[in-house]
C-alpha cells in the first residue's frame, strides 16, 4: 500500500498502482523513483501535475469612516496562462470587481483600474486553467484614497 500526504488538507490518500515497489528513492531534482524488479524498469513522478494556483491575501482595511476608493493594483508578474484578479470588498465572499490579467512571458508589471469604493478590502488571484505552466507573482501593489486604520 502507498500512501501520499496532502499538505493543504492534511490528509493522507491511498495509491493504487499495478507497480512492484521493489526500491524507492529520490532523483536529484526530489522527484520519485521506483524500481520495479519484475520488469526491470525505473518510474519517476517527474511528471507535472496539471493545478490552477490561488492567492488570497489577507483584507486591508482603508477607511474606518466612510466608503474610499481602491483606485489601481499593479501586479508584477510572470504567467504563461491569463490569470484573473477579484476583489472582493466588505469581508464578503461575493466578488465586486474581476480583472483578466494578460498572460507574460516575462516579468511584466501590469496596472489594472479598479476604481471601486470600499472601507475594507480583500485581493485574489487565480488560474483557471489549471495548467502546467509555472507562474510567478513577484509584487503586488495598490493604490487607494484611505489613509489606512
Amino acid at each position: 500500500m502507498l500512501l501520499a500526504y496532502r499538505i493543504d488538507t492534511g490528509e493522507f490518500r491511498k495509491i493504487t498502482t499495478e507497480i512492484k515497489l521493489s526500491v524507492l528513492s529520490l532523483d536529484e531534482n526530489a522527484c520519485i523513483l521506483i524500481y520495479d524488479e519484475d520488469t526491470g524498469k525505473i518510474f519517476s513522478s517527474e511528471m507535472k501535475e496539471a493545478v490552477g494556483i490561488k492567492l488570497k491575501l489577507k483584507t486591508f482595511s482603508i477607511s474606518a469612516k466612510r466608503f474610499e476608493i481602491v483606485r489601481y493594483v499593479t501586479v508584477t508578474y510572470h504567467s504563461r496562462s491569463p490569470l484573473t484578479l477579484n476583489l472582493y470588498t466588505e469581508n464578503s465572499n461575493t466578488v465586486a470587481a474581476s480583472k483578466i490579467l494578460p498572460v507574460n512571458n516575462v516579468v511584466t508589471s501590469y496596472r489594472v483600474a479598479l476604481r471601486y469604493r470600499a472601507k475594507k478590502f480583500t485581493l485574489e488571484i487565480t488560474d483557471e486553467v489549471k495548467s502546467t505552466f509555472e507562474t510567478e507573482i513577484n509584487r503586488i501593489e495598490i493604490e487607494h484614497d484611505g489613509e489606512g486604520v
